[in-house]
């Protein structure tokens, strides 16, 4: 690049006022046809959507007298997903009415709730009763 021309650039860009840095992706040539190189999208999340939308994500068991089992769930909102099976809207929750949360553990990321839960869903009752009892 020649002097003259960064020269033209740099005016251009301190009269427009803008970012003249751009990270270029490598894409598929699949993607829009041109030479393949697209801006790279911003993933990263700003502060103020992390504290106006951090949404816990919940592992939870439930417990039922009556039947004397325990299930075991995933949620973003315990309470109202307490208040499902209370109202018999699952299917196996449903044959009880005296269901009561007896544990509950928060994480941030989905992901690794998920993989919780699916853990403690092959837990035997020994095992979860112990998790519970602390």
């Amino acid at each position: 690049m020649t002097r003259r021309v960064r020269k033209a650039e740099e005016k251009v860009v301190n009269t427009l006022k803008i970012d003249p840095v751009v990270q270029l992706v490598r894409m598929p040539p699949c993607h829009g046809g041109g030479r393949g190189f697209e801006s790279r999208p911003d993933r990263t999340k700003s502060l103020i959507w992390e504290i106006f939308c951090v949404m816990g994500y919940f592992v939870y068991i439930i417990y039922s007298e009556e039947l004397d089992v325990y299930y075991k769930g995933f949620s973003t909102d315990v309470i109202k997903r307490l208040e499902y099976h209370l109202d018999s809207r699952g299917k196996f929750t449903s044959k009880a009415k005296n269901w009561k949360i007896v544990y509950t553990q928060e994480f941030s990321n989905k992901t690794k709730a998920l993989l919780e839960e699916k853990r403690l869903k092959k837990l035997n009752r020994i095992s979860l009763e112990k998790l519970i009892k602390g």
